[in-house]
Order: C-alpha cells, then structure tokens, then sequence
C-alpha cells in the first residue's frame, strides 16, 4: 500500500506542473475562444456571414480556434464592445467608424465628413487607398483589422417630410450617446441632437422624442424604424463604413500558419457582408413601403447642391475636433485629385474656341505615384494634329512637355478644390495662361486659355469638356 502511494505522489509532482503548463499556454487559452461583439441583428444576413467565418475559422484551424458572437447589442453600444476589448473580455468586435473612431480619430475621416463621397465607387477607393495608414493607426493602438467593408448609404429617415436644410434644423436628430463630440457639431449647424443608444430608437420616435435618425435602410427596416418615421430623405448622407477588428494579444498568441488562413477567410467575409448589405438597400425600401407605407423623398440636382452647401459649412468644425486635421486634409485631396483623374473629351457645342488657338479635344489625366500625368490630343492653332504629354505635380512650378513643338515646360497649380490654374512656356516665357474649373459633381471641367494669336493680337478661348 505505501509502495502504491509513493507511485501515486510521484506522479502527481510530474502531472501537476505539465498540466499547469497546458492551462497556463496561450493556444489553449486566449488562441481556442475568441468572443466577437457586434450590433448586427441576431440572424441578418450579416450576422450569418460572420457565422460562417467562425465555422470555417475552426475548419482551417482544425478546432484550434473556435468563435463565439454576441450580436444585436448583447454587450452594450459600440463604446461598450471597445472597453471590453481593451480589458480581455472581448477579443474581436465589428465595429462602425463610430466605434472605431474611440480606438484611433483618424479613422473618423472615412465617415464622419458628411457629403464628402459623390458615389460608393469613389468612397471604396478612398478607403482602399487610406487603408494601410488607417491599419497602422489602429495597429498601434493594440488592434488588427482583419477586414474593412461598407454597408452602402446612409439616408434621413424621420416622421415629418424633410426636403432641405431648412426642414432639418426643425428636427430633433438622433445622434449616438457615447459620440458627444459630433453631437455638438449638429448643434452648431442649428439642430437639436438627441444622444441615445441604437437600442432606444424605435420607442425614442414613437413618444415623440426624436423626430429623425440617419441610418441605412436594412436597418431601419429590422429597426421597425418606419413604423412611426414613414419618410426617407434620399441624400447620400454619409455611407456607413466599418471594420472587423481583433486585439493585437489575441492576434499574435495565435498560430502564424493559422493567421494567415484565418485572415483569407476574413476577408472573403468582409466582402461578402458589403455585397449583402448594398444589396439589401432597395428590397428594404420596397418592404418598408408596403409596411408602413414609405415615403421616398428625392433629390433635384438644385436641392442636392443645396444639401451639400449645408453640410461643407460643418467641415471647419470637424476638422480638428472629429477628425485630425492632418487626417482630414489629406482625405480631401485624395478625392479632389481622384476627381480629376480620368478621360475628359471636349464638347465643341458648350465652348467657346477661338481660331488660331490649339484644340485639346482629350485629355487624360491619370495617377502618376506622387504626380499627375497629363496626356492631351488634338490640333494646334494650324490644324495640325497634336499629341503631347506632361507629368507634374500642381504646385505650380515648371514640368517637363513631351511632344509639343510650341511649347516645353507647364506649370500647374491647384487654388481651391475645384480650381487650378496653369502657364505654358517655351523657352522660359510665358506662351498662354489658363484656369480650370471643375463642376461639384466632378462630370466637367471648363477651361479658360489666354494666349495670342498669329497676329500677336489677345485671344481668350473657353473649352467645355465632359468626363467619360
């Protein structure tokens, strides 16, 4: 009996440590569980897609990581999912910019600057563009983003008509609770800001509390939002970007090989969920209509210029405070620029052209790195056929022309976000002068040229040009 006992304590003092060991290691622990937090309606076809992804994390895995989501809300506001993050409770989290932006600011220029993307197009491209930067930010701060996507616009939907600013300013306008700085920025625009949590909208607009709420229209249809705010103001409010991301703890304690199949497969989520959600835009319109009877309230190109006016006058507030204003400028000359790249072909019917003047009839502008090239085709002031190139920045200093015979070098300045002004040189004076102006809708330019003509006499010609 004490030879058996002896055996036992031997091997409990060998057991005891290893199975410490096996408790204590982080692919045991912090690699197997990982609990997601999201404000995703339980069984949405976004929540799904993020089921999916746990499943076949745990496939690729081979059960080493298995995923757990508390969606609809269950932990709290955004605000609450990144606090529970930061404290281990939490290990990933899809997130808004709004919850983002409580991570790392600059995230906010991807969506808090109202009316700053004309299309879905232009909003993927920026954040494609920005990505790396925005990753980095958040890297830093202890988190990796595993995917980016967007679920299309963001619409006013509220219980009286709203058709121009005006009609806004008379509204009290859901903003979030845990956001008190953009809450004081729709205050300074006049309206009155009502901070709540996503979870006491619905019962907010049936008492008369709220009045509107910005969102997307699958929420507001899984919201019932409709049921008591039956119109819908079709501006192209903001478009509601988000990322999934995780603790950089939880990240690095994983497998590298298992990364990297787990980072595939979130990346095909994101996709997934973007399509999904932009998808789902017009069927929830249409079933909200035949719920409650929907009110669609579009836009003339008069009220749209209008509704912009309205809200760039907020851009020096959220500049700095938002937004950082390093961040926030260098969002907006990345889509001025954008605007500005593509192929422009003149419309002789809408210009003015003088005779004896070169005739630009397309011109290309395209990304060159850190420049801008210029590839222009037409006929010079004899009717010659002409073809010249010419690759610069808009700093308005001397670049290099290719295949001009009337001139060598242009200069290129940029003055406002929609003006540049530009000089033609041949060698070293000054041959024609120029302005460009580009229409807020980014579909034409309008170039003015003053030169001279064979006589030596003054000319102005003025070239309209649409975008292709």
């Amino acid at each position: 009996m004490k030879h058996s006992i002896g055996h036992r304590r031997a091997f409990l003092l060998w057991a005891a440590p290893l199975a410490g060991a096996l408790l204590a290691s982080p692919s045991a622990v912090a690699q197997n569980r990982i609990r997601l937090c999201t404000l995703l309606p339980q069984g949405s076809s976004q929540y799904q897609v993020l089921e999916k992804m746990g499943q076949d994390w745990r496939k690729a895995t081979h059960d080493a990581v298995t995923l757990t989501i508390y969606g609809g809300g269950s932990m709290g506001g955004e605000d609450d999912c990144v606090k529970r993050m930061r404290i281990g409770q939490i290990q990933v989290s899809t997130l808004s910019v709004g919850g983002l932006s409580k991570i790392d600011s600059g995230v906010g220029a991807l969506q808090k600057i109202p009316a700053l993307y004309l299309s879905l197009d232009e909003e993927e491209f920026a954040r494609t563009k920005m990505s790396t930067e925005m990753e980095h930010r958040l890297e830093q701060k202890g988190f990796v983003v595993l995917f980016w996507g967007d679920a299309g616009w963001v619409h006013i939907f509220s219980r009286q008509p709203i058709l121009r600013p005006g009609d806004l300013k008379k509204t009290k306008l859901f903003v979030t609770a845990d956001d008190p700085d953009e809450g004081d920025i729709i205050k300074g625009l006049g309206i009155q800001a009502v901070p709540l949590n996503w979870t006491d909208v619905l019962i907010s607009l049936q008492s008369g509390l709220l009045d509107a709420v910005p969102t997307t229209p699958f929420l507001a249809e899984a919201g019932q939002y409709d049921l008591v705010a039956k119109h819908m103001l079709q501006l192209n409010y903001v478009p509601l970007i988000g990322a999934t991301v995780i603790t950089k703890k939880a990240w690095d304690a994983i497998n590298p090989a298992n990364r990297e199949e787990m980072r595939k497969i979130a990346l095909e989520a994101g996709r997934q969920i973007q399509i999904r959600s932009r998808d789902e835009a017009s069927p929830a319109i249409e079933a909200m209509k035949k719920r409650s009877g929907l009110q669609i309230h579009t836009l003339t190109p008069e009220l749209d210029a209008e509704w912009r006016q309205f809200l760039e006058g907020v851009y020096p507030k959220v500049r700095g405070n938002l937004v950082p204003a390093d961040v926030f400028d260098q969002m907006r000359e990345l889509l001025i620029l954008h605007r500005m790249m593509g192929t422009w072909k003149l419309n002789e019917a809408k210009s003015k052209l003088t005779k004896g003047m070169p005739k630009n009839t397309k011109v290309v502008y395209e990304d060159a790195g850190d420049k801008v090239k210029i590839t222009v085709d037409g006929t010079d002031g004899e009717g010659k056929t002409m073809h010249n190139e010419w690759t610069g920045k808009f700093d308005g200093k001397d670049y290099p022309v290719t295949g001009d015979a009337t001139s060598d070098a242009r200069s290129v300045k940029k003055i406002d976000d929609h003006t540049l002004t530009f000089a033609v040189k041949k060698g070293g004076k000054e041959t024609r002068t120029g302005r460009i102006v580009f229409s807020s809708d980014a579909k034409s330019r309008t170039v003015t040229t003053n030169g001279t003509d064979s006589k030596g006499m003054s000319v102005t010609s003025i070239a309209v040009y649409d975008k292709q």
